[in-house]
């Protein structure tokens, strides 16, 4: 099973909003809730680096 560990450890390969630190060493990981076989990821960014992150679904269906 999954933890929330490897979820963390597996981000670390995302960049985050500034599109170079990984994300969660750029604070905008608000939680992660694990259910079953799924990972519920929350972020919290300033409203100038929401545009960033609009590809990120894409980047989830990669992993996933």
């Amino acid at each position: 099973m999954i933890s929330e560990q490897d979820v963390y450890a597996a981000l670390r390969a995302v960049a985050g909003p500034d599109g170079k630190t990984p994300l969660p060493e750029t604070g905008a990981i608000a939680g992660v809730t694990l259910r079953g076989d799924k990972v519920y990821l929350s972020l919290s960014v300033a409203p100038e680096q929401a545009a960033y992150i609009t590809g990120y679904p894409d980047l989830w269906r990669m992993h996933g």
